[in-house]
C-alpha cells in the first residue's frame, strides 16, 4: 500500500484539491473573495480556487499531525509581516479561514474532533484518510518508473575461463617523478 508521504506532495495536493471540487459542503464563501488570509500579508490570495488549495493542505496536516487545532495551524501557516523599516516578525495567520474549511471538512466527514487528554483538536476520519490514500495511489502509478527491457546475461563457461589464461605482460617502467615547482611570491617577476 502506498503512504501518502511516498508521493510527490505539490502533485498529491493537486489531486486532493480536484476531489474536494467535487464535494457540495466545501465551497468559497462571499467573504472569502475579500479577505487576506492573515495580518502577515499585504492582499488577498489571486488564485481562483485558492480555499480549495488551503482545504487540501489543512487535510493533509490534519492526517500528519492530528489531533490538531486552529491555534497549532494558524502558526504552521503564518509567516514575517513587512513592517517597514522595522525588522520583520513572524506572525500567525488569520483563524477565520482556518476554522471555517476545518468545519467545512467535519460536515463532510473528513475529519472529525477528538479530545485525547490534553490533546483536543481535530483528527483525520477513515473518509479523509481513505481519499488521501487514493490521491496517492493514482499518483504513485503515474510516477512509477516503468521498468526497462533487461539485457541477455553472457554465462562464461568456468572450464573456458581456466583454460584460457593471460599471459603476463611486462610491467611498463616507471618514469621519473617530477618535481613541483614552488609556488612564487608576490614580489617575484614572471618569465
Amino acid at each position: 500500500m502506498v503512504k501518502v508521504y511516498d508521493v510527490d506532495q505539490e502533485a498529491l495536493v493537486k489531486e486532493v484539491v480536484e476531489q474536494l471540487k467535487q464535494d457540495k459542503n466545501i465551497s468559497l464563501p462571499e467573504w472569502a473573495r475579500f479577505v487576506k488570509t492573515g495580518s502577515n500579508k499585504e492582499r488577498p490570495p489571486v488564485q481562483s480556487d485558492w480555499w480549495f488549495h488551503r482545504a487540501a493542505s489543512i487535510l493533509k496536516k490534519v492526517n500528519s499531525h492530528g489531533p490538531i487545532g486552529v491555534a497549532k495551524l494558524r502558526t504552521k501557516y503564518g509567516s514575517k509581516k513587512n513592517r517597514g523599516v522595522r525588522p520583520e516578525k513572524f506572525v500567525r495567520s488569520g483563524g477565520k479561514v482556518i476554522r471555517v474549511i476545518l468545519q467545512q471538512l467535519e460536515t463532510s466527514g473528513y475529519v472529525k474532533k477528538e479530545d485525547k487528554a490534553q490533546h483536543k483538536g481535530r483528527e483525520i476520519a477513515p473518509k479523509g484518510a481513505s481519499l488521501l490514500d487514493k490521491a496517492a495511489g493514482k499518483i504513485f502509478v503515474k510516477e512509477a518508473p516503468k521498468p526497462k527491457a533487461e539485457a541477455p546475461k553472457v554465462e562464461e563457461k568456468k572450464s573456458e575461463a581456466k583454460q584460457a589464461k593471460p599471459e603476463t605482460a611486462p610491467k611498463p617502467e616507471a618514469k621519473p617523478e617530477a618535481k613541483p615547482e614552488a609556488p612564487k611570491q608576490e614580489g617575484e617577476k614572471k618569465e
